[in-house]
């Protein structure tokens, strides 16, 4: 039987003063020390009884810590030899590294790298909107005039209803009422025709396009993205091992032509037609027709992530893209309540076409789990009781007041022209820069002074994509847009007068 050990290390690694138990932290001490090699099986442990005297700590500390790693297999007690390093574990222990070396490290795939590199691009703009109330966040709605109070009352009702039934797990395609109510919505306010059936409720937009993604396509397969777009469906297509082709947007939205030059054999299309984020412009009529007509001859996909198209504050809306797609059968679209109601909600919905509805339940029963069913039950009474439509109303009230007061400070401070068009839609517009100007430098110095701006070219999809900021309204109150164009204004000439200069603002 090998001697007893030195646990001198053991008393210097106890924290008295630490939250964590004194036998959890002795716990793990020994089974640290038994797995990196350092204590071989076999080894002898000194007696509670001694151990506890050494480390000044009641036996009963020593005795739990033992019978912990005992019911864990790590050691064992021999009658007539006290406690051991259990035997069983030699040969499967590792040894430790020789001096100089370290451990083989298990390697990531190429797509966790390439996620993990965009996820770095959109860090400075997360940390520029920490705070809810900062002044032009972009894609943050006036979590302010939410309806709190009737939520929390919806909330409560559905809580005390529910029965035990409910705590078990339902269908993987949602809580059957909430698609109903999504199906119906859609009919009235988007032009889409579809059945409760082909609706699947998803955790968020991010959410929805990763199942597409998945079903969809094959690693390898080639999807169409807009340039610049949105970060995260390019995030969805890379998690699928799919490879995004960067097509350039126009004043039509994006540009089928070019995408067929670029990319002949993509098997999707991944687009945002009714407010392109993050250019603002509405996908014309022909250009829509033209990439349906692509998908239906190539065999393709078309994912239309339909963000935030319920803000529409002049001119007609055109109804969805799988509005137009008669036969159902290539548009996937892709909706939220992120915008509309609030992000933290994080429910989101697709539409799929019927043939392959069962496809994407199956895919969405192994690959997330389901969004919690109060929340489901909660939404769904919020639609039906026309809390819903009457809070869309309200804000798109509200959003073109806002989107108003921000172009006339704008234009006060000499930021605009007088020409400058303000979008139809949406909850942000884009002040574009010219192309020598550092818009993600500036965007930074913005932050500094609490305005939550992003650099456009943070959503190119490769360098020399097109400079501007982009300027979030619909979360920025009347009282805080002429004191934040004053700072952005300043901040603007500054950066002309240090060589970057901003020119005569255009619109996009």
């Amino acid at each position: 039987m090998t001697s007893m050990l030195d646990t001198t290390a053991w008393c210097s690694e106890l924290d008295r003063t630490s939250t964590t138990p004194l036998y959890q932290q002795l716990c793990d001490s020994i089974r640290t020390s038994i797995l990196a090699g350092r204590i071989e099986p076999g080894v002898r442990l000194p007696s509670t009884r001694d151990l506890a005297d050494e480390l000044n700590v009641s036996r009963n500390t020593v005795v739990v810590a033992y019978e912990q790693l005992h019911a864990e297999g790590f050691l064992s007690a021999l009658v007539g030899h006290g406690t051991v390093v259990s035997r069983r574990l030699s040969n499967r222990i590792q040894s430790p590294p020789p001096t100089g070396q370290g451990p083989a490290s298990a390697r990531l795939s190429a797509r966790a790298g390439s996620m993990l590199q965009l996820a770095g691009r959109a860090a400075s703009s997360a940390a520029a909107a920490a705070r809810v109330d900062t002044p032009f966040r972009v894609g943050v709605p006036a979590l302010e005039e939410f309806p709190m109070h009737t939520w929390s009352r919806i909330v409560s009702r559905r809580a005390h209803r529910l029965g035990t039934d409910s705590l078990d797990h339902k269908g993987a395609a949602g809580y059957p009422p909430l698609r109903r109510a999504i199906a119906s919505y859609l009919g009235v306010s988007r032009g889409i025709v579809c059945d409760p059936d082909d609706v699947l409720i998803v955790a968020g937009a991010q959410g929805g396009m990763s199942l597409a993604a998945q079903v969809l396509l094959d690693p390898g397969d080639v999807a169409w993205v807009e340039d610049p777009g949105y970060r995260n469906a390019l995030g969805a297509l890379l998690g699928a091992g799919v490879h995004p082709r960067a097509v350039p947007i126009d004043h039509e939205g994006l540009d089928v032509a070019a995408g067929l030059r670029l990319a002949p054999d993509a098997r999707l299309a991944c687009v945002t037609p009714s407010h392109q984020f993050p250019l603002g412009i509405t996908m014309s009529l022909s250009r829509r027709l033209d990439l349906l007509a692509w998908a239906r001859g190539a065999g393709a996909w078309i994912i239309e992530d339909d963000y935030d198209s319920e803000f529409h504050y002049a001119g007609h809306t055109l109804r969805a893209l799988r509005g137009l797609d008669t036969g159902a059968a290539q548009v996937v679209y892709v909706g939220s309540f992120s915008k509309i109601m609030f992000p933290g909600l994080r429910l989101g919905y697709l539409v799929v076409p019927g043939a392959h509805a069962a496809a994407f339940r199956a895919a969405l029963r192994f690959t997330q789990l389901q969004v919690p069913l109060l929340e489901q039950a909660a939404t769904a009474d919020f639609i039906l009781e026309g809390h819903l439509a009457r809070h869309i109303g309200r804000m798109r009230t509200i959003y073109a007041a806002r989107q108003t007061a921000l172009v006339a400070a704008l234009r006060r401070r000499g930021v605009v022209t007088a020409d400058f068009v303000a979008p139809e839609g949406g909850m942000h517009l884009v002040l574009p820069l010219p192309q020598g100007s550092d818009d993600a430098g500036i965007a930074a110095q913005a932050a500094q002074l609490g305005l939550g701006v992003q650099a456009l070219s943070q959503h190119a999809h490769a360098p020399g994509g097109r400079k501007g900021l982009m300027i979030g309204f619909a979360n920025t109150t009347l009282e805080q847009i002429e004191p934040g164009v004053a700072r952005l204004a300043a901040l603007l000439a500054n950066a002309a007068r240090c060589d970057a200069p901003t020119g005569s603002i255009a619109t996009v």
